[in-house]
């Protein structure tokens, strides 16, 4: 499946309707109607029944709707992060400390991670 398909699926799982999916996603109704029976002949069956002007999910669309969402999900989650590193946030790490002696000893691994950082010119950066 191509991303359209799923973002046009999507959309349609979430409205029941070919026009407000086409709304939703900035295209034509017909360009929905195009992709939808594009992807149901591909797929060799229906996804939605047409009924009363709307779109009905069949058996065979509830059972991929939630790894559609999920697939979009997590494009969503690699864009995010892509975008964090191409910032250079790499990340950040939280965590709690219940006892005193605890949290100092962390405070004094991280300076010395910084020092140590500092002195060799790494920052961390461009590595995988």
């Amino acid at each position: 499946m191509r991303l359209r398909e799923l973002e046009t699926l999507a959309a349609i799982f979430e409205t029941g309707s070919a026009s407000e999916a086409a709304r939703l996603l900035g295209v034509t109704q017909p360009a929905i109607s195009r992709t939808l029976a594009r992807l149901e002949e591909k797929l060799g069956f229906e996804l939605f029944n047409r009924v009363n002007g709307r779109l009905v999910t069949t058996r065979r669309a509830e059972a991929i709707r939630a790894e559609v969402q999920n697939l979009l999900d997590g494009l969503h989650n690699l864009t995010r992060i892509t975008d964090q590193l191409s910032k250079g946030r790499v990340g950040e790490l939280r965590f709690g400390c219940a006892r005193p002696s605890c949290s100092n000893s962390l405070l004094q691994e991280d300076r010395r991670c910084s020092n140590s950082q500092a002195r060799h010119g790494s920052t961390g950066q461009g590595r995988s």
